[in-house]
């Protein structure tokens, strides 16, 4: 079982559980209820369920509570308020209040986390991933380099967008590929159809409305002046720069928030320092990171 880990001052420790359902169950003995469970057509479960795998689930948790069951690992807003139906539960992201406590996750079409941010209007905090996770990897990847700070949430950015591209460069190319098979295929010539027998139907004479001319004002001409060059490139090919800027401006707002969250850091490392005393060490707000998770975090075991 994957588990990260996140101490908030006034919260309390916050842990987001990823495992399959055998792994749930030597923690939980209700849940999941049983193999199978419906809603798994999500893209990585659907995969793991042909390969015969078991289904990956998610959980979050707030000092022990149980806050979200979720049937597979989501990406989006996943609220922290108290509230747990008996069965697995899904989560909208436009029903978060993104004034209140919430998490946001990040994950690839494998299920796989990539980033947890905790946030409450403008704070924003990253979670430290654990060790030997995809999530570590990536975030080893963008901290050995600022270009790889910049290129991988650039490449996370356009990836999402990348279809307009893939559809625009593959189209041209499916097409012609369609052309050449056609042309190995013989022209067929169906045989004429016989005319069709015409009908000559009486119509009513209906009396013609009066003929009204209405005045035409006259209006002053005007001349648009002609757009240069790169506007009508830009039109032109707006399906081709659009996913490039949408993958540009996901890359610096995910710098961004990064800066956000190491400046929220060092204002909660502040906060502790001023008011631990003197005589003893100073207290850290994310605590290094252990060797590795246990089967079941903090302890529980068939908690239920």
């Amino acid at each position: 079982m994957e588990v990260w880990t996140f101490h908030h001052p006034e919260q309390g420790t916050i842990e987001v559980e990823r495992g399959t359902d055998d792994e749930f169950r030597e923690c939980y003995s209700s849940w999941p209820e049983a193999p199978g469970t419906a809603g798994d057509e999500e893209m990585g479960n659907a995969l793991r369920a042909k390969q015969g795998k078991s289904p990956l689930r998610l959980q979050v948790t707030v000092n022990g509570e149980v806050r979200r069951r979720l049937r597979s690992v989501p990406t989006g807003r996943v609220p922290l308020q108290r509230h747990v139906g008996e069965k697995l539960s899904s989560v909208s992201s436009a029903t978060v209040h993104r004034d209140k406590p919430h998490l946001h996750i990040q994950s690839n079409w494998r299920d796989d986390i990539l980033a947890i941010d905790y946030r409450e209007g403008p704070d924003i905090v990253e979670f430290d991933p654990p060790p030997g996770s995809r999530g570590e990897a990536r975030k080893q990847a963008m901290e050995s380099s600022s270009f790889k700070r910049v290129a991988i949430p650039l490449a996370t950015g356009l990836g999402r967008a990348g279809w307009a591209l893939s559809v625009i460069i593959l189209g041209p190319l499916v097409a012609r590929l369609i052309g050449w098979l056609l042309s190995f295929l013989p022209d067929w010539e169906l045989p004429p159809l016989p005319p069709l027998p015409q009908v000559s139907l009486p119509l009513p004479q209906f009396p013609q409305p009066p003929q009204v001319s209405l005045p035409v004002p006259a209006w002053p001409s005007i001349s648009v002046p002609e757009p240069p060059e790169w506007v009508l490139f830009l039109l032109e090919y707006s399906k081709v720069w659009i996913p490039v800027v949408i993958g540009i401006v996901f890359g610096i707002v995910a710098l961004r928030n990064h800066r956000r969250s190491e400046r929220k850091k060092q204002e909660w490392q502040e906060e502790t320092r001023i008011d631990a005393p003197s005589t003893e060490p100073r207290a850290k707000i994310t605590p290094p990171a252990s060797t590795g998770a246990p089967a079941c975090p903090t302890g529980r075991n068939a908690a239920g």
